[in-house]
């Protein structure tokens, strides 16, 4: 799970990035023909590892939140809830009315 939030939460970083950069840069464009032709490799090296250095710096905060295993508990929680044991019995209670349909 973590690595999706950090996906998301990335590439939604990068376009606003683009777009609050993509003006400021504007005095470049004469010159793009020579910056790509001569330096597309550096160019792509430096972009793809800030990208990877940004993505794992979010998942880092991900699983340091706490995150990484959501799925995993909410299936056992539901999982226990299913077999009727659970921290909270009014929940329980109120799940086995909704699936007995004795709805109050």
């Amino acid at each position: 799970m973590p690595w999706r939030i950090a996906t998301g939460l990335s590439l939604i970083v990068w376009v606003v990035a683009v777009l609050l950069i993509g003006e400021r840069i504007e005095y470049l464009k004469p010159y793009a023909s020579v910056l790509f032709s001569q330096y597309t490799v550096s160019l792509s090296l430096h972009l793809l590892t800030a990208m990877m250095t940004l993505f794992a710096f979010i998942y880092w905060l991900a699983r340091r939140a706490g995150l990484g295993d959501v799925g995993g508990k909410l299936k056992l929680m539901d999982k226990r809830l299913a077999a009727g044991e659970s921290h909270d019995e009014e929940l329980a209670q109120r799940l086995q009315h909704e699936r007995t349909g004795k709805l109050e």
